[in-house]
């Protein structure tokens, strides 16, 4: 069963499941946002497929023509169309590549719910199909703020993941949100770290806490070291390249160590002179070596994620 008729059927249940007397909210609806390349017909295509599932799904929904995503636009578009929420639009497309996200706003514009979908190599049509089972899926869940619903709380450690609930986005930890009573899978993901999941189960009038902790994935690990590694070898190179020149520039003085009594000629001159010009050029050219190569692992994240341990020590992977 493809994504967009599992989240179709996910909408129906949820219908089905909302109360059958709960009267119609009102709800302003700006032009949807679009990042890529989407011309004007296909635009309204798709707010109309947002109104008419809102509609559908017992909303009263009023259409305004125009885009709105800050929170000072949307407190004034909640005012002037005297609306309680305002349902937000929001679509990337590269091609026939889609991310399609629905954000729903009170009055005073806080995020109340927030879904997202990802929909490769789809056709307009799947597109608006997708966009109007998220907003048939939200009748249930909204319901749920005017009744005495479980308030699920998700943070993380580290804060700022990406938390999904029941496979459907719901924002950046730490948050607070209702849900439906019954059990519920909360996921959480964070960039350089393992993802995390835990069964929760919320109850009516309770609030459930998950608590996860995300664990640095070993390949971050890998990279911290050899970032950590880099700055060590950027230190060393940096103190050879004053020693080299150093030594470079003291080749061919009088050896002041060796130089007394008999050592010294009548013109004053020492039979030993010193003789650091090879060891300065070697000093000189490994301490560029060692900052040329610590620069790379240090700063170069790309590079970094080339880098493996063998087992004769760092290798490349191509």
């Amino acid at each position: 069963m493809s994504a967009t008729r599992r989240i179709a059927l996910a909408s129906t249940l949820a219908l089905v499941s909302a109360p059958l007397h709960a009267a119609p909210s009102s709800v302003v609806v700006p032009d949807p946002s679009v990042a890529g390349e989407l011309d004007a017909h296909r635009r309204d295509a798709l707010a109309v497929a947002l109104t008419d599932a809102l509609t559908e799904s017992g909303f009263a929904p009023v259409r305004v023509a125009r885009s709105c995503t800050d929170a000072a636009c949307l407190r004034a578009l909640a005012t002037e169309a005297r609306a309680e929420r305002v349902v937000v639009l929001r679509t990337s497309v590269a091609r026939r590549d889609w991310v399609v996200t629905l954000e729903v706003y009170d009055a005073e514009a806080r995020l109340i719910l927030s879904a997202r979908e990802s929909c490769a190599v789809c056709g307009f049509g799947e597109v608006q199909a997708l966009v109007a089972a998220q907003a048939a899926a939200l009748r249930g869940r909204l319901d749920a703020l005017s009744l005495d619903a479980p308030i699920l709380v998700v943070t993380t450690d580290p804060p700022g993941a990406r938390a999904f609930v029941d496979d459907v986005e719901v924002g950046t930890t730490p948050l607070e949100l209702p849900v439906a009573p019954g059990t519920h899978r909360v996921r959480v993901t964070l960039p350089g770290h393992v993802t995390a999941e835990r069964v929760v189960e919320g109850a009516a009038g309770l609030r459930t806490h998950a608590a996860l902790e995300l664990a640095v994935a070993p390949a971050s690990r890998r990279a911290s070291r050899l970032r950590a590694g880099g700055w060590s070898m950027v230190g060393i190179g940096a103190a050879a390249l004053v020693v080299g020149p150093t030594l470079i520039g003291v080749h061919g003085r009088d050896d002041r160590t060796r130089c007394s009594g008999d050592q010294i000629d009548a013109d004053g001159d020492c039979a030993f002179v010193l003789a650091t010009r090879a060891p300065g050029i070697a000093v000189t050219v490994a301490g560029a070596v060692l900052v040329t190569v610590g620069l790379i692992l240090a700063r170069h994240r790309r590079f970094g994620r080339r880098v493996a341990q063998g087992p004769a020590g760092p290798v490349l992977r191509f």
